[in-house]
């Protein structure tokens, strides 16, 4: 498609929410001709992050646009209420390099010290690289059958229109990933706008989005950090509410669906 739009002399503008297309572009030696040829003809490529413009040098010619993700319009339409009882959540696929089990195993440490701390997970049990969508819901049935004891509850695949709902409820909202292609998941700034402290991982562009005003940035695969991460908000419920103010603030001002639209209007037509 790229090589009809060019030698139609087409405008041609890309839009990139996945972390590895320079890894693509070098790996595969075979195909870097054609992949050359095909992307000279981008006149402008829309990124999702600052950092993330270098994914595209080696195409100094390609101009890049940051253009962040967003939230839906219709939660701005819905009334925040959180119970007092404390929600930590997960929500996203279920994958092993998502750090479903990571998120686990830092909930059972964090119910040690609070045990009235509510831990809820959403998603799909899916497969990825290091293990398959088989084997990844036979771990996740096994932990649940052996952690009765937990306050953590699964409650699997959810409807879109229920997302607000779901991370309405939530004070805490924890991705600790280290998924090859993350990008700069939905899913976070939806429980920004929701009014969640975030702790995420340093991986990939995930700094661009979350820094110290917006939760907690851990070492991917440290169950005892990301555990202690949690407990330290739990402990400080000032901070917790002022970040989570914030939070929703900076989602409103900076990735609601009109700001998104406006920039690319703008894109389009320069």
């Amino acid at each position: 498609m790229l090589l009809i739009a060019g030698s139609l002399r087409k405008r041609v503008v890309n839009h990139l929410h996945g972390a590895d297309f320079a890894k693509f572009y070098t790996r595969y030696e075979i195909l870097k001709p054609l992949l050359k040829i095909a992307y000279q003809s981008v006149s402008t490529t829309i990124v999702l992050t600052r950092s993330m413009e270098k994914e595209f040098n080696h195409f100094p010619l390609m101009k890049k646009i940051v253009v962040p993700n967003f939230y839906p319009k219709d939660f701005d339409n819905k009334e925040l209420k959180k119970d007092k009882r404390i929600v930590v959540t997960y929500f996203s696929n279920l994958l092993k390099s998502k750090g479903i089990f990571d998120f686990l195993e830092a909930a059972k440490l964090v119910h040690q010290e609070k045990p009235d701390v509510q831990f809820v997970v959403a998603g799909k049990c899916m497969g990825d690289h290091l293990m398959n969508g088989h084997q990844m819901k036979e771990g996740v049935n096994d932990f649940l059958m052996n952690n009765q004891d937990l306050s953590l509850e699964y409650i699997g695949e959810i409807d879109p229109f229920d997302r607000f709902a779901f991370l309405a409820q939530s004070h805490i909202f924890v991705l600790p990933t280290y998924y090859p292609t993350e990008g700069f998941p939905l899913s976070i700034i939806e429980a920004m706008r929701c009014g969640n402290v975030i702790i995420t991982t340093d991986h990939n562009y995930l700094t661009d989005v979350i820094g110290s005003k917006n939760g907690t940035i851990v070492a991917p695969r440290n169950i005892n950090v990301l555990a202690q991460a949690i407990l330290y908000y739990i402990n400080d419920a000032q901070l917790m509410t002022e970040i989570q103010n914030y939070n929703r603030e900076e989602a409103q001002s900076k990735y609601s669906e009109s700001t998104y639209l406006q920039s690319i209007k703008e894109l389009i037509g320069s």
